[in-house]
């Protein structure tokens, strides 16, 4: 019960950011620790990811995780941050000057970040995807059904992420233009 201004889904579990205090509540499999937040501490984003989850401090900008830190998903690195975005076992950062710092699994190259300075970053199974300052999309790790290589002809306002596909939220006209596998129609019709 509650409002609430941020929602995060995780692999089997929800965290939510309470509208007034901006505690995290967290609910669903508590497995590995991943529904179990710190308690009496604020936070302005919440991510989550396959068995972990991640937030950003009010009070500092600092990151804390909880839960699975099997691959090192939940070991963030020190300093202040703007954003944090989970995927399935990595978890990625954009620091306030604006450049991205990742960690946990790297089997596919998904916490090898390029250097740059992005907008966003966003997380999916394997692979990450960040707009730069224009909006072009740029992404990183698994590849195999295309999802990470997108149209370099389009700027976006917004990028989701799923394992095996990307879609972006096109400027220009709304569209939404989606990369890499679409054996389930995962792409927009």
């Amino acid at each position: 019960a509650g409002t609430f201004n941020r929602l995060a889904a995780g692999g089997d579990h929800n965290c939510a950011l309470d509208s007034f205090s901006r505690l995290a509540t967290c609910w669903g499999s508590n497995s590995a620790g991943q529904a179990s937040p710190p308690s009496n501490v604020t936070y302005d984003n919440i991510t989550a990811g396959e068995d972990h989850t991640c937030a950003l401090r009010s009070l500092d900008g600092g990151i804390d995780c909880w839960g699975s830190n099997a691959d090192g998903q939940s070991s963030a690195p020190i300093g202040v941050f703007k954003r944090v975005d989970a995927g399935d076992h990595h978890t990625c950062a954009i620091r306030l000057d604006d450049t991205i710092t990742c960690w946990g699994r790297n089997t596919d190259g998904q916490t090898s970040a390029p250097a740059g300075t992005y907008r966003s970053v966003s997380l999916g199974g394997a692979h990450t995807c960040a707009l730069r300052m224009d909006r072009t999309a740029v992404c990183w790790g698994d590849d195999a059904s295309g999802q990470s290589s997108p149209p370099s002809s389009e700027t976006f306002f917004f990028v989701g992420l799923g394992s095996s596909h990307t879609c972006g939220l096109t400027i220009d006209d709304r569209r939404v233009v989606c990369w890499g596998s679409d054996n389930l129609g995962q792409h927009y019709p």
